[in-house]
């Protein structure tokens, strides 16, 4: 039996780790459907099907009622559910949720190994979430991971439903339907949509948190960016929802205390206003009132109270300002990820740029770190290494900018010789200027000592000079010796010497 090739022995190799459709098309895989814990919706009749009608509706229903949160941590799920009911309410904390899981959904990744075992997991990837795509895979473990103190799921499908089984699939579990275990081996059961339960194995679900809490008892349980930022939105939305009842509707936006008219007179003039209001059409805003008198005797004084208006002293620049800021800690990114930076003394232009460098640290680094982490050490292949290909070039730029500010210093440090050339080269291994193999190719530290050219012309030679090299003090005999030496000894020597 002849030995297959190198190309035949990767493609052999891929089929035995990776499931993939009988005719080798895009297409999803019906064994990962199958072995999925996630119930798809399916079609009954030609109506549609309801959405949004499950065991949170009640709760929906109630949250746009009531804000009230419970505490962090005495009812995590309950908590959950009372987060994603607040979330919509608050539109410049979606709105910022929706740059950040645009922010995700748009890293380059790329996945390195044997060319056909890569090729699979790459497209078992772009086919997550039962065929929707990474870019839906990635934007509901976002939504989750920052909205939910349960934080985000991943259902790892295999075939056989063992640990040595192919990877077939990957999909996104709703945190709602999530329930942390604390035991390793069994750390999620799952709730799908017929009320039905699944204790997953460890090598069935992937669990993602951010800030996950030390407390033991809370398993698996963090603080989530809502959490963090909790206190602020529901400032942030209750000044929208005062400024809205206050400016908006046809409601009496101020009072007229008239002296010189009677009640009756002016309610019939409101009573008028609205009448004619209705007939024009209008719904948010009518024209003033306007009431004469009869009498011209009468002497009229008006006072006025307000009753639609913003609080006195309050500044909606300033407040925006405050809540983006917060809004940027609690996503551990820079102000300029969700706004421009606003100018007076809140920072210079340099400033900025050092803000916006040390947050590249922070909030993406962490997602990154996740997903990487969580591919290649739960859910790939081995044999395969996924990671994160992002160029950013003003990132890049930066880097640059540091490195040529280390190696200008270098050269200083060099020409003053407070540093030896060897000793700079590993400073710069040090720093990540230079790489290591480069710096072991060159010797690591050893170096030849400079050679100082001789001042001698070609042809000359050296004036014999030992006759001039008679200390005071000694014997013409001692010079002799000296002669003979080609060279003078240092004094304590030639103390010894004597004696």
């Amino acid at each position: 039996m002849p030995t297959p090739s190198k190309a035949e022995q990767e493609q052999d190799l891929a089929r035995s780790i990776l499931a993939r459709n009988g005719e080798g098309e895009k297409a999803v895989s019906p064994e990962a459907v199958a072995n999925s814990v996630v119930v798809p919706q399916t079609q009954v009749g030609t109506s549609p099907p309801t959405a949004g009608l499950d065991q949170s509706t009640l709760l929906w229903l109630v949250g746009s009622f009531a804000d009230e949160i419970d505490p962090w941590g005495r009812r995590p799920k309950v908590r959950d559910k009372q987060l994603r009911a607040f979330l919509t309410t608050e539109s410049l904390f979606t709105s910022a949720l929706g740059l950040v899981a645009a922010r995700n959904m748009g890293f380059n990744w790329m996945i390195e190994g044997p060319k056909a075992v890569a090729a699979e997991s790459q497209r078992i990837l772009n086919e997550a979430n039962n065929g929707k795509g990474w870019e839906d895979f990635v934007s509901k473990l976002s939504m989750d991971l920052y909205t939910q103190d349960g934080g985000a799921f991943i259902e790892v499908v295999r075939g056989g439903n063992s640990p040595e089984g192919p990877l077939i699939g990957v999909n996104s579990l709703d945190a709602d339907r999530c329930y942390h275990t604390g035991d390793p081996f069994k750390p999620v059961i799952y709730q799908d949509r017929e009320s039905k339960y699944h204790q997953l194995n460890w090598w069935e679900v992937v669990t993602l948190a951010e800030l996950p809490t030390s407390i033991e008892h809370l398993y698996g349980i963090q603080i989530c960016a809502l959490s963090r930022l909790l206190l602020a939105a529901q400032i942030t939305k209750n000044i929208a929802i005062y400024q809205a009842e206050k400016t908006a509707g046809r409601h009496t936006r101020a009072m007229h205390i008239i002296q010189g008219l009677t009640t009756s007179q002016i309610q019939d003039a409101l009573l008028s206003m609205q009448s004619k209001a209705d007939g024009q059409g209008l719904t948010r805003y009518v024209n003033p009132l306007v009431v004469g008198t009869v009498d011209p005797q009468a002497e009229i004084d008006v006072k006025t109270l307000e009753f639609a208006g913003v609080p006195d002293g309050f500044d909606a620049e300033q407040a925006f300002k405050h809540y983006i800021a917060q809004i940027a800690m609690a996503f551990l990114s820079d102000y300029q990820d969700f706004a421009p930076l606003p100018g007076g003394n809140l920072g210079t232009s340099s400033q900025s740029d050092v803000l916006h460098a040390k947050s590249r640290g922070k909030g993406p680094a962490l997602w990154m770190n996740l997903i990487v982490n969580a591919m290649n050490m739960k859910i790939l292949p081995s044999i395969v290494e996924f990671s994160f290909e992002e160029q950013d070039i003003e990132a890049e730029e930066q880097v640059a900018g540091t490195r040529k500010m280390r190696a200008d210093e270098r050269s200083v440090r060099i020409a003053s010789k407070e540093l030896l050339p060897a000793e700079a080269r590993q400073l710069a291994v040090d720093t990540g200027d230079l790489p290591k193999e480069l710096f072991e190719a060159a010797g690591g530290l050893e170096f030849e000592s400079p050679v100082k050219e001789s001042p001698l012309r070609e042809g000359e030679v050296p004036a014999d000079t030992t006759g001039n090299l008679i200390a005071e003090g000694d014997s013409p005999e001692d010079a002799k010796e000296a002669r003979d030496r080609k060279t003078v000894s240092p004094f304590w020597v030639r103390g010894r010497e004597s004696g």
